[in-house]
């Protein structure tokens, strides 16, 4: 409080009223300071935060998954993992097949609980995903657990071949050619309404060989 005039007391000590106010403002200037450089410092931390790469935000939920879940690396979470790159990422190798071609994952699907409680588990070691629609998504009702040789005969094909090993298509009569062998040794068999009669001869001609 003011003592005398221009002094200010101070625990029954006088001090020149211009020195403690001028301490006051000096206080009060480094107090915004400090503040002002506090906030620099969260806002530096939020843009670090947000400039994270996707990869590496991936790569921290991967992490905290594999520490909380017990099925990481299971055939299940495999074959998940598997969908999510290939439609995802434009750095996987088939990318080009999937993701690239407008094939997407079914956004409950993004989480792996869901998809191997819509999935369930594998059948069996040789089983792999498999969507029934090769034009549709990774969807409940479009997937099955399916066998390797169940899979490569859904697989999209080039317009002209057939799924079925041994058969072709006549371009002229659009029908079903069926043949066993090949070079000089390949044998016709016969020309059919649908591929799957022509695999079924080519099938019997292979068993009665």
């Amino acid at each position: 409080m003011a003592d005398e005039q221009g002094w200010i007391r101070k625990e029954d000590v006088l001090y020149p009223e211009s020195i403690v106010t001028e301490l006051r403002a000096q206080v009060q200037q480094l107090t915004q300071q400090r503040e002002h450089l506090l906030h620099r410092l969260v806002a530096q931390e939020l843009r670090a935060v947000e400039s994270m790469s996707v990869a590496n935000k991936q790569k921290a939920v991967l992490g905290q998954f594999q520490q909380s879940h017990g099925r990481y690396k299971t055939p299940e979470y495999n074959s998940w993992n598997g969908i999510i790159q290939r439609c995802t990422n434009p750095k996987s190798q088939n990318w080009h097949r999937y993701g690239g071609r407008g094939i997407r994952v079914c956004s409950e699907w993004l989480d792996f609980e869901t998809f191997l409680r819509d999935m369930g588990e594998k059948p069996g070691p040789g089983y792999s995903i498999d969507r029934i629609d090769n034009d549709g998504n990774y969807e409940p009702g479009n997937c099955r657990w399916v066998t390797h040789k169940e899979n490569c005969a859904n697989r999209g094909k080039r317009p002209g071949t057939s799924r079925f090993k041994g058969v072709s298509l006549v371009k002229a009569s659009g029908k079903w050619r069926a043949q066993i062998g090949s070079g000089k040794n390949k044998k016709h068999i016969g020309t059919f309404e649908t591929e799957e009669l022509a695999s079924a001869a080519y099938d019997a001609a292979r068993g009665a060989k």
